[in-house]
């Protein structure tokens, strides 16, 4: 996804990707019949894509992939990951909740090759 913004602050369609890899990453977990874990997976798409918006530099590359029984989610910019990783250095610290609500969620998270990923335990659909 190529950024329209300078990083500083969001702008103009910058502001609409994580709505958009929310509601195609929850269309693929339909389809991969994983709406079990659509809630979650769906906010953690959402904070690592707000993050490398927020927190990155030029282009931002997402990716899910399912490795029964994991779903991974990762996120890339341009720029160096350990700027990405923005933790709250106060109690009401506003920035670097969004890796707290990650820690909170995920099954584990981590950098690697240049990528802020975490993995989510699948819990395939409940059939009616």
């Amino acid at each position: 996804m190529e950024r329209t913004s300078d990083g500083t602050l969001l702008a103009g369609s910058d502001l609409r990707r994580p709505m958009q890899v929310r509601r195609i990453g929850c269309a693929l977990l339909n389809k991969w019949g994983l709406s079990g874990c659509r809630d979650s997976a769906a906010l953690l798409m959402s904070e690592l894509v707000t993050n490398a918006f927020q927190h990155g530099l030029g282009s931002v590359s997402f990716r899910m992939t399912y490795h029964d029984p994991l779903l991974e989610l990762s996120v890339a910019t341009d720029t160096p990951v350990p700027a990405l990783v923005v933790r709250p250095t106060a109690p009401l610290d506003e920035r670097g909740r969004g890796l707290m609500l990650v820690d909170a969620l995920a099954e584990s998270w981590g950098i690697c090759e240049g990528r802020v990923w975490c993995t989510l335990a699948s819990r395939p659909s409940r059939e009616a």
